[in-house]
């Protein structure tokens, strides 16, 4: 972030967005675990391994689901919604003029 003629001038690397964007493209596989993830955990059909002691067991957690719900709404808004992880504007050249 640099300070240039009173204006705050954000410097982006446009290679980091674009990959950051590509690799969100790819998680549905990553959605469609948190929305199973999520249903088997309101219904109490998730096996936990680390209950009872290392036992394991099914776990009912209602909260726990929503969080997961929320997770994979997260990453559906980001994948569909480009515009919420680009730049407003390209800007390419800056002019900066020193007067003394």
């Amino acid at each position: 972030m640099l300070n240039i003629n009173n204006k705050a001038v954000q410097l982006v690397d446009y290679r980091q967005v674009e990959y950051m964007y590509n690799t969100i493209k790819d998680y549905s596989i990553v959605i469609n675990y948190l929305r199973k993830t999520a249903k088997e955990l309101r219904d109490g059909t998730y096996w936990d391994p680390y209950v009872n002691f290392g036992q394991g067991g099914y776990v009912k957690n209602v909260r726990a689901g929503m969080e997961y719900d929320a997770r994979a709404d997260m990453l559906e808004l980001l994948k569909s919604n480009r515009e919420y992880i680009m730049p407003d504007e390209a800007v390419t050249h800056y002019t900066v003029e020193f007067k003394y």
